[in-house]
């Protein structure tokens, strides 16, 4: 099984990190799994994963500055009221 590692702030959490699975059959049936986005995390390589930036931590200048060493397919951003 390769896996991927994703290497947040240990001291403060960056958000919601979503692990969707690989999106087979199987995977879709399972909810995904919730992580608070903070730390070391390991996944399954082939797994879709959504991060959800905290408002928080999306003014933190630290935070913005290093977003771009995230691995991820997509990275969209939207306003919350």
């Amino acid at each position: 099984m390769s896996e991927k590692t994703l290497h947040l702030p240990k001291d403060r959490s960056v958000g919601k990190l979503y692990d969707l699975g690989d999106i087979s059959p199987h995977s879709l049936k399972e909810p995904a799994r919730l992580l608070d986005a903070r730390g070391t995390i390991v996944v399954k390589r082939n797994n879709l994963l959504k991060l959800e930036i905290s408002h928080e931590a999306s003014q933190d200048l630290e935070t913005r500055a290093n977003a771009q060493q995230i691995e991820l397919l997509d990275f969209a951003r939207k306003e919350v009221a």
